[in-house]
């Protein structure tokens, strides 16, 4: 009988070991095919695929650590006799409620710190916008002066000036205003206007205001008495239109110097590039500004109030505003304001001032965004603070059946029952592809399954009863035994990323960490399990490089990408597109009419004749053409593309890439016209040298005759002609002497 009664827990161990296996297999089993396909219907886009990848390993973890300490528990309840046994007293209650509060506090005082992380990230983000930006517009600014002092430079251009005003020289002029209207098509600049020496009108090119503003006056004032280029914007004029002027005297010459004024369209460039946002953001906003008095002025369009460039102030006394904030000079100590932009919403923004001007740019983003960024990140902490109270109650739960199991008499069958718990914990670890492990209070391996042992290269036996000094890296050991520690004493999940060595290399781990008690609930060590993401993480680098390669070689090329569904109609550009032909960042409606109104009338039958014929052919395509733009701008468009076709063979997409080549074909006219304008001179040179020939053969002639008559009336000749009939080598010979 008593070898009977001993067998029997032995055998209901070998079960329960089988059962709590097979248990973890088909939950494992289960989970990676059902949770990897409802991944794929649900989500598309390969960056949050890794995402949620990630995060589905750290749920599996959680779980399956559970699965194991409760079929572990409920195992060993299972293997001991049913006894009655009294209940247990209810002096855990106390501590219990203590740790909840505890766990309730962490989460909180993580969701606060996680919450200020992201708003630091987000303020750094802004601070690096705010320094491109800023770098762009200076670096504008430095272009145009550059042009400018060119301009100021010129002898050529007031030589020309000089000529057509003293002594009336039509042809100067023309050349003089031609080369004008060149100089600011290629340099950027909507207009030109030129002034004499006492600043009265002379010219303007077709866009140039007949009247100068009066805001441009003194500055032409200003010019001739110092003889100093000027910069005067931005202004509004009449018409609505934005203009940044530049007052350039021509003072290579002694006397009055004209002024050539230079009329920038800040809608060209300057401020389509601040209303550009680099990175996704619902709020995220450029704004210029400078100090008018006792008002902040704002110089760009702002994203709700229209006609707001040079029109919109405010009080610069208001209290929160941040554009009154910046001008102020006040700011937070990591250089951020914080306050409500011109509508009154809450914001946060970062101030640059642009060099060799009076002008403030101010990035600025809603607060509302932060707390939307972040919401994602509190749910994350509050499931973690959930699962901590989870193990928490099952802590206390054992600690409650510990208690019932303290007072049966029963220790040859309760150290059966530890050592059968042992055994179906070790066949469950080694089971496992993820690395278990469980160390005592000082550090020391008691738990170490094959997985685990493959990763260090080192067997089970020889890590048994060692520490992480004896496994990795000095650096690598004294961190996880520091986090080993913590554990102990703060007695709470732990969820991180490791990078640790291994024998295929450095690999990076998710691993889950927490504390290991015995049936009275007292903390005997720790438990974990790691799972190699190494591959993850990998993928998710190498996606986030990609994406950025991308994006960057679009922007710096002024690359556009188009798709024409067929079937649909419908017509998605991306943001650079939207730039080319002039639309608002996302204001493009994705209709094909809304491509055609863009389009040159004279150019669009054959854009739409050399893109069908392709199609049709099923040929890619490749034409050049031109884009008029509601502000009567327009922009040489280079497109290529190809179509996608069904069974049958009908084309059911169109798509392709549009490259802005405007400056390629501005430099190609100015070269064409060059080649002219030689190929002219040439002939007329080659006119002169025929004519020139002619008569001195003439004159040679007429010599012939005069010595002849002089020969005849018995005088000497007047004019030396032998070089005419000595041999051409003497001739060559004399010359060279």
């Amino acid at each position: 009988m008593p070898n009977n009664q001993a067998s029997k827990p032995r055998l209901a161990s070998r079960s329960g070991i089988v059962s709590v296996v097979l248990v973890y297999a088909v939950f494992a089993g289960l989970w990676i095919l059902l949770s990897d396909q409802l991944m794929q219907i649900i989500v598309t886009d390969p960056e949050q695929l890794v995402w949620i990848s990630m995060f589905k390993g750290w749920l599996f973890v959680c779980i399956t650590s559970m699965l194991l300490y409760g079929t572990m528990l409920r195992w060993v309840d299972s293997g001991a006799e049913t006894l009655d046994v009294p209940k247990a007293s209810h002096w855990f209650r106390l501590p219990f409620l203590s740790l909840v509060i505890i766990i309730c506090l962490f989460t909180a005082t993580s969701i606060i710190n996680t919450r200020e992380h992201q708003k630091q990230t987000e303020i750094a983000k802004l601070q690096a916008i705010a320094d491109l930006k800023a770098t762009e517009v200076i670096d504008w600014l430095k272009e145009r002066q550059r042009n400018v002092d060119f301009v100021q430079t010129s002898r050529l251009f007031a030589e020309q000036f000089q000529r057509w005003q003293e002594t009336g020289d039509e042809q100067s002029g023309q050349q003089l205003q031609a080369r004008l209207e060149q100089f600011a098509t290629t340099y950027g600049f909507a207009a030109v206007s030129l002034l004499d020496g006492q600043g009265n009108r002379l010219w303007g090119t077709s866009k140039a205001p007949q009247v100068l503003s009066p805001n441009v006056l003194p500055a032409v004032a200003k010019a001739l008495v110092g003889g100093n280029t000027q910069r005067m914007g931005p202004t509004r004029d009449a018409a609505g239109q934005v203009w940044l002027d530049f007052i350039v005297p021509l003072t290579v010459l002694p006397g009055p110097a004209p002024i050539i004024v230079l009329h920038a369209d800040l809608t060209d460039w300057l401020l389509p590039k601040l209303h550009a946002w680099p990175l996704p953001s619902a709020s995220g906003e450029m704004l210029l500004l400078r100090r008018d008095g006792d008002q902040v002025l704002y110089l760009n369009d702002l994203r709700y109030p229209q006609a707001s460039t040079a029109n919109l102030t405010l009080p610069i006394a208001t209290d929160k505003l941040l554009a009154a904030q910046a001008l102020r000079g006040d700011a937070l100590t990591n250089g951020a304001i914080e306050g409500v932009d011109y509508r009154g919403i809450a914001s946060i923004g970062v101030a640059r001032p642009i060099e060799g001007t009076d002008w403030l740019l101010l990035a600025k983003f809603d607060q509302a965004d932060l707390y939307r960024a972040v919401a994602g990140d509190t749910a994350w902490i509050s499931f973690a603070g959930l699962v901590t109270l989870f193990v928490s109650i099952a802590g206390f739960y054992l600690l409650r059946q510990g208690q019932q199991l303290a007072v049966v008499n029963a220790v040859r069958q309760v150290q059966e029952e530890r050592l059968d718990a042992l055994n179906l914990l070790s066949s469950i670890a080694d089971s496992s592809d993820d690395a278990i492990f469980a160390k005592d209070l000082a550090g020391r391996y008691t738990l170490f399954n094959s997985a685990a042992s493959r990763f260090v290269g080192k067997s089970v036996e020889t890590v048994l009863g060692q520490d992480d000094r004896a496994i990795f890296p000095p650096e690598q050991a004294e961190k996880l035994m520091a986090i080993g520690r913590q554990i102990i004493a703060n007695k709470e999940i732990f969820y991180q990323e490791e990078a640790l060595d291994t024998t295929n290399g450095t690999r990076t781990f998710l691993a889950t960490k927490g504390p290991l008690r015995d049936k009275q609930g007292q903390v005997i060590g720790i438990f974990g399990i790691s799972r190699d993401i190494t591959v993850l993480k990998q993928v998710e680098q190498s996606l986030r490089e990609g994406e950025e390669r991308l994006r960057l070689a679009q922007s710096s090329a002024h690359i556009g990408i188009w798709d024409w569904d067929l079937i649909t109609g419908t017509v998605t550009w991306t943001a650079e597109l939207e730039a080319i032909y002039g639309y608002p960042k996302g204001s493009f409606p994705g209709t094909y009419s809304a491509f055609s109104d863009r389009v040159y009338p004279n150019d669009l039958a054959d854009v739409e004749r050399l893109r069908d014929e392709a199609v049709n052919a099923h040929q890619a395509f490749d034409f050049d053409f031109r884009v008029q733009l509601p502000s009567d701008i327009t922009r040489w468009v280079s497109c290529k593309g190809g179509a996608i076709y069904d069974d049958t063979g009908k084309a059911i997409r169109v798509f392709g890439v549009n490259i802005d080549i405007t400056k390629a074909k501005i430099a190609e006219q100015s070269l064409r016209q060059q080649s002219e304008e030689i190929t002219q001179r040439n002939e007329e040179l080659e006119r002169f040298n025929r004519a020139m020939v002619g008569r001195e053969l003439e004159m040679i002639e007429l010599k012939k005759r005069v010595n002849k008559l002089s020969g005849q009336l018995g005088h000497a000749p007047p004019y030396p002609l032998d070089f005419i009939d000595a041999p051409l080598v003497q001739q060559k010979t004399d010359g060279s002497q």
